[in-house]
């Protein structure tokens, strides 16, 4: 076995495979003893076309290319957090929080001395890692809201106003009912997928294993999508009523689409609550989404 890291200028998938070639060369290998390709799923490495592997199989037809399984269910959760607007807010929120505190150390300072659990930043590549950035908002909400009214008391006294807006504004966002259940609904989700993640990626996991732990993830989705989100209004409730929030999704204006033809039905124009177009819109779009990237 070999292995080694090579610099590329060109990361196009002819240029990685020009420079994969070279070195191939340099080290007496050819191409066409190879049996397999594993590489991540970006379009460079995977594309069928002009990809990687796309290329090593027009060189070698038995080269056969298996995406990395472990990866394949990081994408699992980077499509569901892409799949609504709530979903695509949330992590941003989280990443602020995270940016606000680290700023210095000050401010770090601050946030250590409130909340037991570190917090961490969303991570863009591991997103079952995704999960540390959850937990202490799913356990430790009332900490962290300590924290930034402190840090807010703090900027007002260095008269750093921007501070102080940025930690009222966070707080106002993570004390609102419907984030509170995208903290229940994620840290359930990302706690069966980590789960999973890291059998994948254990090296001594046998492959039925593998099966049954995937088809156990996809049964929990299907589950969760039935009884998930009261389930989460449940778990969530416990932690509104310690923070004293009430239980109200705010009322949003819906764009109404000019119509040519005046015989919709009544409940075909906007007549849902509030809270079945928070549980339509943001968990059912997620779960929906996870379930297909899972099954894929």
């Amino acid at each position: 076995a070999v292995f080694g890291y090579l610099k590329v200028n060109d990361t196009t998938g002819k240029g990685l495979l020009e420079a994969f070639l070279a070195h191939l060369d340099a080290l007496s290998v050819d191409i066409q003893d190879c049996r397999g390709q594993a590489y991540d799923n970006g379009s460079n490495m995977k594309g069928h076309n002009s990809g990687v592997q796309a290329r090593v199989l027009e060189m070698n037809e038995k080269a056969l290319y298996i995406p990395c399984a472990a990866h394949s269910l990081n994408l699992a959760l980077a499509d569901g957090a892409k799949s609504s607007i709530p979903a695509i807010s949330f992590f941003g929120t989280i990443n602020r929080l995270y940016v606000l505190f680290s700023s210095s150390p000050a401010r770090w300072n601050i946030l250590t001395d409130n909340v037991p659990i570190t917090v961490k930043a969303p991570s863009d590549t591991q997103w079952e890692a995704r999960i540390d950035s959850v937990k202490p908002l799913r356990y430790c909400i009332e900490n962290i809201i300590d924290a930034l009214h402190q840090l807010e008391q703090y900027a007002i006294d260095k008269k750093d106003g921007s501070t102080a807006s940025e930690a009222s504004s966070l707080t106002e966002n993570i004390s609102s009912w419907p984030f509170i259940i995208s903290i229940v609904v994620w840290n359930d989700i990302l706690f069966q997928v980590n789960k999973t993640s890291k059998l994948l990626q254990s090296p001594s996991v046998t492959v039925d294993i593998l099966n049954s732990e995937i088809t156990a993830t996809l049964d929990f989705l299907q589950k969760y999508r039935e009884t998930g989100f009261a389930s989460a209004c449940t778990d969530g409730r416990e932690i509104a009523e310690k923070l004293d929030v009430q239980l109200i999704f705010p009322e949003t204006r819906s764009r109404r689409r000019k119509e040519h033809f005046s015989y919709k039905a009544a409940d075909d124009l906007g007549s849902q609550s509030a809270e079945e177009r928070f549980k339509i819109e943001f968990f059912m779009k997620l779960v929906y989404q996870a379930m297909s990237s899972v099954d894929s």
